[in-house]
């Protein structure tokens, strides 16, 4: 597997903020090049569990974000 440090503040940045949350390394399974439908239906995502994205700021927020994240020897791949 192949580690790599999920940057939360690159997705959701907020200015001002005075103790950003810890950083967390995400360990991403490797999987053969699929075809990507958009739906998440492919095999290869079973491989990957659902991550949250923690928002950052002052404001509160009601939604919800998670990604799934796999890698082969050709790319990245994200699942959101």
């Amino acid at each position: 597997m192949l580690s790599l440090l999920m940057l939360a503040s690159a997705v959701l940045a907020a200015e001002g903020q005075a103790d950003p949350p810890a950083r967390k390394t995400l360990k991403v399974a490797r999987a053969d090049d699929f075809e990507i439908t958009g739906d998440g239906s492919a095999a290869a995502w079973n491989k990957a569990a659902w991550e949250p994205l923690v928002p950052r700021g002052e404001k509160p927020r009601d939604d919800k974000t998670q990604v799934k994240a796999l890698h082969s020897a050709k790319g990245l791949y994200f699942l959101m």
